[in-house]
């Protein structure tokens, strides 16, 4: 749960300060790295994402093992809604060929896919980012 709280203050802190998604971004490269354990090496943010133009549609950060694209983030600053952003998140998974998907910004929410199955993503998780929250 300790981990949980402490996320929870760091988006409550950027949600507070209203900031920009570049800046939250980067405290949500922190947060994956140093208190959730992914190396740097799993850890592929949208700067190192964009490989063919400076205008390719990337996603946020992929989290990658072996080579193998695991979760899709897709991040919204903290006091968006994410119901009209899930779209965004589905293409990304289906672009970089990963079942499940993670909508940060005012909550967290977690996808995921079934290859074989032509419906969008599947919401499996809907969290507020409240202290102790038993979902964290």
């Amino acid at each position: 749960m300790e981990k949980w709280n402490r996320i929870c203050r760091s988006v409550l802190k950027h949600k507070d300060k209203n900031s920009k998604e570049d800046i939250f971004q980067t405290e949500m490269e922190y947060i994956f790295e140093y208190i959730l354990g992914w190396s740097d090496d799993e850890i592929v943010p949208q700067k190192r994402n964009k490989v063919f133009s400076a205008n390719a549609y990337a996603p946020d950060i992929i989290i990658r093992s072996n080579e193998h694209n695991l979760i899709i983030v897709e991040l919204k600053r903290p006091n968006i809604s994410l119901e009209k952003h899930r779209n965004q998140l589905f293409d990304y998974m289906r672009l970089k060929y990963s079942q499940v998907g993670l909508l940060i910004g005012d909550k967290l929410q977690v996808f995921c896919e079934i290859p074989i199955n032509s419906n969008p993503p599947k919401l499996i998780l809907d969290i507020d980012f409240i202290k102790d929250n038993p979902y964290g």
